[in-house]
Formats: structure tokens, C-alpha cells, sequence
């Protein structure tokens, strides 16, 4: 529901991605994510955005791996 997906000046987006790691190899997990962005013309070329995520993993039967955690970076 954005105005334009590059360079968007109002609406909003919601999604959803899951994750699940099992077949075929030792560990297995299942990582859910949600994100959603706001965006609101304030003046002629400055826009109010407002962007957030929330994820949450959990093991099947195994441990998890450091690198198979969350970690802040890249756009995060």
C-alpha cells in the first residue's frame, strides 16, 4: 500500500517470512519474522518513516548453532 516502493512518501507494508531448517541435516529450527513500515508526508519533501521487526526461533530437538541465530546488521 506504498506510493511508490523505491522512494516511497506515504503508506505502509506489513510481511511475513518463516524459516524452517531440518531436512537433511543435524540442526533444525524454525524462525518466524514479521516487519511493517509506516510513511507520512509531514512538509512538501520530508516523510515520517517508521520501520520495526520482530522475530522469534526456536530448536527442534537440537541446540542452535551461533551462526544460525539473529544478529543486528546490514539494514537491521
Amino acid at each position: 500500500r506504498r506510493d511508490n516502493r523505491l522512494d516511497p512518501t506515504q503508506g505502509y507494508f506489513v510481511g511475513m517470512s518463516n524459516d524452517w531448517a531440518g531436512l537433511g541435516g543435524q540442526v533444525r529450527f524454525v524462525r518466524n519474522k514479521l516487519f511493517a513500515g509506516w510513511y507520512y508526508p509531514v512538509w512538501d519533501e520530508v516523510v515520517l518513516g517508521i520501520k520495526g521487526s520482530y522475530g522469534h526461533m526456536f530448536e527442534i530437538g537440537s541446540k542452535l548453532r551461533v551462526a544460525d541465530r539473529f544478529f543486528l546488521g546490514g539494514e537491521t
